[in-house]
């Protein structure tokens, strides 16, 4: 899928909700991820450290997403 698309799986972030179902399977293709969980405990993260990223607000996305040009969190 990546050949295809010319495109090395260490340059993709996944952002998911699900451990099974987004952020493994992503890790397993080689992708960075973030897991989007509203009810993470500040600093707590558990088993949820198997993202590279947890954000507990779909703001604060924006700060760990890569790029040139970011979004501004009003944007969202």
């Amino acid at each position: 899928m990546f050949e295809a698309l010319g495109v090395d799986p260490s340059a993709v972030c996944v952002v998911g909700d699900s451990l099974e179902w987004d952020i493994r399977p992503a890790r397993m293709l080689g992708c960075r991820t973030v897991l989007y969980d509203p009810d993470a405990p500040p600093g707590e993260e558990g088993d949820r450290c198997e993202a590279d990223i947890v954000a507990r607000t779909l703001e604060s996305l924006v700060i760990h997403l890569p790029g040139p040009q970011r979004l501004q969190p009003e944007t969202i």
